[in-house]
């Protein structure tokens, strides 16, 4: 699963089928990462150094449309995130690494 945050601003979920690589794609420069924090914030993710909570609300809304299957998938991905110590608890949110413009 990537969460793609685009040059303008906008956040979508993309490859919503792949729930064995989870992280932040980001057009946005690491240089310009208060743009960045400021766009995923609108969407209620926080911006942690070279780290994005995501929450899991949000992804939820994404896979909405994929039924049961998807949704059974995401809790074990959610699982699995668990037992690494990559869930905020408090926030209800899942941590992933950003994949910034100059690190590709």
């Amino acid at each position: 699963m990537i969460v793609s945050l685009a040059a303008t601003g906008q956040v979508t979920l993309e490859s919503p089928e792949n729930f064995r690589g989870f992280y932040v794609a980001s057009a946005i420069e690491r240089a310009r990462n208060s743009e960045a924090a400021t766009a995923l914030a609108a969407l209620n993710m926080m911006l942690d150094g070279d780290h994005v909570w995501v929450p899991v609300a949000w992804l939820e809304a994404q896979g909405a449309a994929f039924g049961e299957e998807w949704r059974a998938n995401l809790a074990g991905m959610i699982s699995y995130a668990k037992k690494m110590g990559w869930v905020d608890d408090e926030a209800v949110a899942l941590r992933a690494h950003v994949e910034w413009p100059s690190d590709v």
